[in-house]
């Protein structure tokens, strides 16, 4: 897992770096350069699927429910942070210089964020009754615990990445200007992946 936090920085180094190219080149060097850069931060954010995918099954195979509700949250965020990439590199490709960028390219875009915001938050919900089945406790009081549990190591992340496609979706369909999760906020959220306990 850590392997994976490694290259959520790469990627995010990487997509740092593509804002920074020109679109402008004036020569095919600087275009080859900015799509070798691009399809770099891909590869790293498909490997992170990849990889937190193989996790998780790791996880339900060896029946370890909180690993596996973890794990499922890897997955998440990795599709999440690869969603968010490929949307923002689409909206400045529409927005470059010489470019036009109509209403419709832009609600076509927003609609694909709003879906997997919509389908991220679907998969939480199975998660959870996934994760509320494989506990079973005798008293209701051990059934809010195992629910507390799960909401605060796994349902207030999916909330945070929510609400930044939520943003995400506004920031394509008005334009403007797009703040993305502070680093700070993004410390946070990986300090919160604590993979001590495989209970």
């Amino acid at each position: 897992i850590s392997l994976i936090e490694l290259r959520y920085m790469l990627a995010e180094i990487c997509a740092c770096r593509i804002v920074a190219l020109p679109f402008a080149a004036t020569h095919d060097a600087g275009v080859t350069h900015r799509q070798r850069w691009t399809a770099f931060a891909a590869f790293l954010y498909r490997s992170c699927v990849q990889d937190a995918r193989k996790a998780l099954a790791m996880a339900e195979n060896s029946s370890a429910p909180r690993q596996a509700a973890r794990c499922s949250m890897y997955v998440m965020r990795s599709e999440f942070e690869h969603l968010r990439f490929r949307m923002l590199e689409d909206e400045r490709n529409l927005t470059k210089p010489g470019a036009t960028i109509t209403r419709e390219d832009r609600d076509r875009l927003a609609d694909k964020v709003k879906e997997a915001k919509e389908e991220m938050l679907r998969h939480e919900r199975d998660v959870k009754w996934k994760y509320i089945r494989s506990r079973p406790v005798p008293t209701t009081v051990e059934l809010q615990s195992e629910r507390e549990w799960f909401n605060q190591n796994c349902g207030d992340k999916v909330k945070r990445f929510a609400k930044e496609l939520e943003d995400l979706e506004s920031f394509i369909r008005r334009g403007g200007v797009y703040a993305p999760l502070s680093m700070q906020e993004r410390e946070m959220i990986v300090k919160a992946f604590d993979f001590g306990m495989y209970s």
